[in-house]
């Protein structure tokens, strides 16, 4: 399957470059040219499901074009979530990444756990955040839709949004691509080609690659590296109009990945069973320093991956008659997970991923009807059908931990779910022009989301680790033992890959249970448009995020319920305005949020093996936050832009279990990985050095304040206040058709941390990438 895939593509590139070559006299022009900086009035957008011009939408929208997107080399999560005011972007132990969008985030690393903040590829969903990490390219822009989203893009986006929208195929001929080398030997290569394939089939085929030499090194190992990247993606856009009615786009895409996964660096040891034989082992370890680069990981259990993508994409939209459009959007996407991570920072076993390996098959089908966008009464009725398949198998090495002896030399352990989900929906949106600069509006959408999950925590009795001296299967017989003792009656030998979590009987038995929830999501508001520069807007709006089960260890099956649906409320009004004469662009927004059961990983308390992960749900939690983003342009070479956002988000009614394993009351706590204010300002300057030639420069500093990654704001676990400096000096064609420019990002080197985790008597964090600085050169034509 992959093989056709690859030949397709190269297939494409030969029949786009014979025909051209064979056209001889066709003129080529650049693709796409977008202004070199962004103008609200110019974006156009579709978070309405219709192309519309950014400042018609009564929606806090950020958007970024294209051209931005290069010029800021912005080619990663993490670079996105930089220029997004009020995003948040945190990696996880499983490379599974987090957004968290204006407070509502939902920190979890099974492969299986839908997200707050959803994730589209042109309205296509990528439904699991594993899925994203390598969708960053040959792109026209990205749209970042903020508040709850459920009318229109469904469950799972109470937070909001986000739209991947690919560079379309073009007509005219064109090629291009860049080059950019940067520290750590980085390479990174993109090319794309575009143009007629037939009078009715345009086609575009973009690749891109990236590697580079490790970043980290080894505490313990000074000439040990990891962090190394190694990927490839690609990605085939066919246009097809065999008539004026029918329109038929395709787009199929993969990448793969075998980068190293980030290390961790050991900040603490918390004692998890006294009296351990390990115990000053563990105390004797050294903290690491306050240096980006310097973590560890086990040499016998080196991080790797070998992860793969594989998505294909159909969209047809057939004019009807008097305006009328049906839309079809089915979408399938297979992903396969495989790496070895380390997730302790020690050079040491404490929790070590043997195996931390998945696939996911995704299917999606949407179904849509739309009257004519300019009438003063606008309806959109649509279905929507997706079903998803997730597989996760983990295997733990903790041979080093206080475990270890406690439980006669457990050294390994497993587990693994399987679960299904079947999402069905019906939405409709409703838009009038009550006058010419009055539109109401209001959409709901019916959600029925059914989960099933089947989920084994098991002893392989395979000692996976040389090193330790424990017997194969000593877990097992642990647990066998306690189920004697708590059943009073004899139960037979827990077996290898057996399950051995606990049952209300005290029995071992796989943990099979269904979650079957449903809602209705709505937005209803009003917007006042005066002027083609002003907009005023008003909105309330409901979402819903799906209930999910845990991927995790424990020795009752309690360990894995589920959490059920969370839900945000929200109020929200803002305005979008350009003034005198487009010198002065302001948008602001100020916004209540009331959520209701928010899905945490947090604690609680085995009573077999201590302090274990759980999901739980939080029943009362608000926002309250306003933002304001602003660009000034003094001249037509200069723009100058600032964006703040404040955010007050706190537990208002919550009793659980802390990191220490403590009951605790969190009423008035704040939500971890929001920091309440954020701040940017961001400068550009393109200014002409001769006739075809152009110099520019730009750059962006952006602040967020200290927060915590766990409730409760524990110090040990606290994300301190930083500020991250970027900058990008160059020339250009005064056409656009090429470039060069030097750049840098968090170029003051500043440590910041961007995730802390107790992983058993381990207190891990995650740093911010340190200094980086590079040259890049593209071209297009």
């Amino acid at each position: 399957m992959r093989i056709g895939k690859y030949l397709l593509g190269v297939s494409m590139a030969s029949i786009l470059l014979a025909s051209h070559a064979q056209a001889g006299a066709v003129a080529s022009a650049p693709n796409d040219a977008a202004p070199s900086q962004d103008d609200a009035n110019e974006i156009i957008v579709t978070a309405n499901k219709r192309s519309q011009a950014l400042n018609d939408v009564g929606l806090a929208i950020t958007a970024i074009g294209g051209d931005s997107l290069e010029r800021r080399k912005v080619s990663s999560l993490s670079d996105l979530a930089q220029n997004v005011p009020g995003l948040s972007f945190t990696p996880s132990t499983n490379s599974t990444p987090v957004y968290t969008l204006r407070g509502i985030g939902f920190y979890e690393t099974s492969l299986a756990a839908y997200p707050t903040v959803s994730v589209y590829l042109g309205e296509a969903p990528l439904p699991f955040p594993v899925m994203t990490t390598l969708t960053n390219f040959d792109l026209d822009r990205v749209e970042v839709l903020k508040g709850p989203q459920g009318t229109l893009f469904g469950n799972n986006a109470t937070g909001g949004a986000i739209n991947y929208i690919a560079a379309k195929p073009q007509a005219a001929f064109g090629v291009g691509g860049s080059l950019s080398y940067a520290r750590f030997n980085d390479v990174r290569a993109e090319a794309y080609v575009t143009g007629a394939l037939s009078p009715t089939l345009n086609g575009r085929l973009a690749v891109v690659t990236q590697q580079s030499d490790g970043w980290q090194r080894s505490m313990t190992r000074p000439r040990d590296n990891n962090g190394a990247t190694h990927s490839v993606a690609g990605r085939l856009l066919l246009d097809w109009e065999p008539s004026s009615d029918l329109r038929i786009q395709l787009n199929i895409n993969g990448s793969s990945d075998h980068s190293q996964p980030m290390a961790a660096q050991y900040s603490a040891f918390r004692e998890q069973f006294p009296g351990s034989v390990n115990r000053s082992l563990l105390e004797s370890q050294i903290p690491a320093p306050r240096d980006p680069r310097v973590a560890d990981w086990s040499d016998l259990f080196r991080p790797s991956a070998r992860n793969w993508l594989a998505q294909g994409i159909l969209r047809a939209d057939l004019e009807l008659g008097n305006g009328v459009t049906l839309t079809s959007l089915t979408s399938y996407t297979h992903y396969d997970h495989d790496q070895v991570v380390d997730g302790d920072g020690l050079a040491l076993s404490v929790v070590d991923f043997i195996s931390n390996a998945g696939n996911i098959d995704s299917f999606s089908q949407e179904l849509r009807v739309a009257n004519d966008p300019a009438a003063d009464f606008r309806w959109l009725l649509g279905a929507n059908y997706a079903r998803d398949v997730v597989f996760e198998d983990n295997l733990i090495d903790y041979k080093d931990t206080t475990a270890f002896d406690t439980f006669g030399g457990v050294s390994v352990s497993g587990y693994d779910s399987r679960q299904t989900m079947n999402n069905y929906a019906v939405f409709a949106n409703l838009e009038f022009d009550v006058v010419p600069t009055v539109t109401i509006k209001g959409g709901a959408r019916y959600t029925q989301a059914d989960r099933h999950a089947n989920i084994c925590a098991y002893d392989p009795y395979v000692v996976y680790d040389p090193r330790s001296n424990g017997s194969q299967g000593q877990f097992a017989a642990f647990i066998t033992a306690t189920s004697t003792a708590l059943s009073g009656s004899t139960t037979p030998l827990i077996g290898p890959y057996q399950c051995y979590q606990l049952n209300a009987q005290f029995k071992p038995e796989r943990t099979i249970r269904d979650l079957d929830e449903d809602n209705l999501s709505y937005r209803v508001g009003i917007d006042w448009k005066p002027s083609r520069d002003l907009i005023v807007y008003a909105n309330v709006a409901k979402g819903y995020k799906a209930g999910s089960f845990p991927t995790l260890a424990g020795t009752f099956d309690t360990s894995f319920n589920p959490v059920t649906q969370e839900s945000v409320l929200s109020l929200e009004g803002g305005i979008k305005a350009t003034l005198a004469d487009r010198l002065l662009s302001i948008d602001a927004a100020l916004f209540h949020y009331d959520y209701r059961n928010k899905q945490l990983r947090s604690k609680l308390n085995d009573p077999v093996i201590g302090v274990l992960d759980a999901l739980v749900n939080i029943p009362k939690s608000s926002v309250i936050g306003f933002e304001v983003a602003a660009t000034l342009r003094p001249s037509r070479e200069l723009s100058i832009g600032g964006a703040l956002t404040y955010l007050d988000a706190t537990i208002d009614r919550f009793t659980g279990v802390n990191a220490a394993g403590v009951n605790q009351d969190f009423d008035g706590f704040r939500v971890p990985y929001t920091p309440k204010w954020q701040y940017g300002i961001n400068a550009d300057y393109i200014a002409p050095l001769s006739d075809r030639l152009n110099g520019f420069a730009g750059v962006q500093w952006n602040h967020r304040s200290g927060t915590n990654a766990v409730i409760g704001d524990p110090a040990l676990f606290a994300l301190p206040s930083h500020g991250l400096l970027d900058f990008q000096l160059g020339v250009e064609a005064d056409d656009q058709r090429w470039r060069a420019f030097v750049w840098g990002k968090n170029v003051t080197n500043e440590f910041y941390l961007t995730h802390v985790q107790q992983s058993y008597d381990a207190v891990a964090r995650y740093a911010g990438r340190p200094a980086t600085y590079g040259v890049t050169v593209s071209f297009k034509y």
